[in-house]
Parts: structure tokens; C-alpha cells; sequence
């Protein structure tokens, strides 16, 4: 505070103008946003590393009962000795009909969190398996590691470095990319308007696109994920017309050379498009336009996808905004 002498000698106290209380009162309200986004991320990163830490453990159980059992998976958890917590819940997924033997395990922390395991995988991949129709990691090969048995054919990509920098992905450019059987017909074909779905794919463009091209999705902007007009779109074409015209289609980023993470929902008529863990755009659609033609990850020839593909998921359900920052924030198994 700032004295001053009166006429008679003795000081005179003044407070704090206007425009000065203004300003202490903008920066109190700046830290405390600032300390609840740091308190919320914290929570966020600890939730995450419980789940993760759970489904390791229970694998941990998972494997002790089938070296004591001849190879053979539990029937359920509570024989393995897995059983719910306060603040962790498991989910378990067990088919024995198919050779060999497919698992997947969820853990989730707090119904936000989530980690899975499957019979396929050595390490935790954040999400969870509920619902998944297909799932492309493309570290090895281009097999599916959901247990449907999903592998594409007619692959003209390579297996290149993926988004982590050591995972791998498939690089297209040139001719056809991959074709994959069964799952349009079975999830991204339902036109009902009580259906969900989700096609969730990391990707790099490592061209320059004015037109059409198919990152993961069909034929005629029927249903994906593509590059167009220079931007990355989700789109589902809703009448036998020209592709575009006839197409309801929401705008991403513009195309550039950086990873991202692309999210196509479609929730009984409700499009949300996701960019790296954002919203970028929202529609409604009346009507879905099906035909027969099949599901294409990296494109096909002159709308082949000129880049990086990885961590491909279709699921049949609609993915929460909380599983896809955490998808985001994990990266590309």
C-alpha cells in the first residue's frame, strides 16, 4: 500500500483501486483453473496406472491357473481367484468353440480407466474389449486380435514404424489396400436407428490430398474414415448420388504430416467426429445409403491412402469421451 501525509502531518492509507482488484481477482481465477486441471489430470494419470497395474496382476493369475490346469483358460474369474474391488471391476470374455482358445480381460478403475489383455497380447492396451468387433494393431502383422477371426487380405502395405515409434503400423500408396470380410455387413451396415458404432484408427499422411481417400472405411464415402478436400472426414453417405453431395460428411483438421488419432461415432443418428481426444464436429443423418461394398483399410486404387496406419478398432458401441482421451493420451498400441 502506498502512504501519504495529510495536511496536518499524519499519513493517509488508500486501498486498492478498481482496475488493481480487477486484476488480483483474474489471476486467482486463472490458478484455479490451472489447479483443477492439474488436480483432475493427476487423478486422471492415477486411475490410468491402477488399471493398468490390476490387468497385470490378474494375468498374473490367469497364467498360474493354466500351467496348473494343462493349458486351459478359467471358466470364469472367481476360479482364478479374480474378483472385483471397491474401485476396480473386471469384465472376462472366454470362447472355447474356437481353436485356440480366446480371452479377453477387462480391468476398470472408478467406471472411467480402463486396461484389457487378450489371449493375443503380452502387454495392456488401454480400452476396453467390450464390444469389439475388430482390431488391428499392425506391430507384426495385420492380424485381427479381437477373436473374430477379421484378417484382411489383398494387402499391398508394409509394415512400417508406428505413432510410438517402436510399434509398428502399414504404410500404403499404391494399389489396394487392405480388404476386410465380414465386418460392414455386420457393424457399419446396420442402418437402424438404434444402432452404435465406432471406427477408431491412428494415422500419418504422408501425402497431399485434394480428393477422396480411404483411411478406414468403404468405397463411395459410405461410412469412414477418408481424407478430402484436404481435410481429414467421417463420413456416411445417406443417398444413391454423387459421393459427396449425397454424403453426410464432418470436417476434421486439415491434412498435414503429423500423427493423429481419428474417431468416427455413430450413435442411433448422431455422427461425432473426434480429433486427438477433441470433438471437432457434430451431425444427424436421417437415413443411412447401404450397399454391398466391403470394408477397406489404406483405401483402394485411385482413392488409395498415400501414409501411416495403425491401431485400427471398430467396436460395435459408441466409445465414452473418457476411452478416447484415454486412447489419445496412451497412443497407438
Amino acid at each position: 500500500m502506498v502512504y501519504a501525509r495529510e495536511t496536518d502531518g499524519r499519513p493517509s492509507q488508500h486501498g486498492f483501486t478498481l482496475i488493481e482488484l480487477i486484476i488480483v481477482i483474474v489471476v486467482i481465477a486463472i490458478l484455479a483453473v490451472i489447479s483443477t486441471a492439474l488436480y483432475f489430470g493427476l487423478q486422471e494419470r492415477a486411475r490410468n496406472s491402477a488399471a493398468k497395474s490390476a490387468i497385470v496382476d490378474v494375468t498374473k493369475k490367469m497364467l498360474n491357473y493354466s500351467t496348473l490346469n494343462n493349458g486351459q483358460y478359467p471358466p470364469t474369474l472367481a476360479s482364478a481367484g479374480i474378483y472385483d474391488s471397491e474401485s476396480t471391476k473386471y469384465t472376462y470374455t472366454l470362447l472355447t468353440d474356437i481353436q485356440p482358445n480366446y480371452y479377453c480381460l477387462t480391468a476398470t478403475v472408478d467406471e472411467q480407466s480402463a486396461y484389457f489383455l487378450t489371449s493375443k497380447t503380452t502387454t495392456p492396451a488401454a480400452g476396453s474389449c467390450f464390444k469389439l468387433e475388430a482390431w488391428w494393431p499392425f506391430n507384426d502383422n495385420d492380424e485381427d486380435y479381437s477373436f473374430h477371426g477379421r484378417v484382411p487380405n489383398s494387402n499391398s502395405g508394409t509394415l512400417t514404424t508406428g505413432e510410438s515409434g517402436f510399434s509398428g503400423a502399414i504404410e500404403f500408396g499404391s494399389g489396394n489396400g487392405f480388404v476386410v470380410p465380414s465386418v460392414d455387413g455386420g457393424v457399419l451396415q446396420d442402418v437402424s436407428f438404434d444402432a452404435y458404432w465406432t471406427i477408431a484408427a491412428w494415422m500419418k499422411s504422408t501425402g497431399d490430398y485434394d480428393d477422396e481417400a480411404i483411411i478406414v472405411g468403404r468405397v463411395g464415402c459410405n461410412g469412414g474414415l477418408y481424407t478430402n478436400d484436404g481435410k481429414y472426414q467421417f463420413a456416411i453417405k445417406t443417398s444413391n448420388g454423387n459421393c459427396w453431395d449425397g454424403s453426410a460428411n464432418l470436417d476434421g483438421v486439415p491434412v498435414d504430416d503429423e500423427w493423429h488419432f481419428l474417431v468416427g461415432l455413430y450413435e442411433a443418428g448422431k455422427m461425432t467426429f473426434y480429433v486427438d481426444g477433441e470433438v471437432k464436429s457434430t451431425g444427424f443423418i436421417d437415413k443411412i445409403y447401404g450397399y454391398g461394398t466391403t470394408l477397406r483399410v489404406g483405401g483402394s486404387g485411385s482413392r488409395t491412402f498415400t501414409g501411416k496406419v495403425d491401431d485400427v478398432r471398430i467396436l460395435s458401441r459408441a466409445m465414452t469421451p473418457q476411452e478416447i482421451r484415454q486412447l489419445y493420451g496412451a497412443g497407438a498400441y
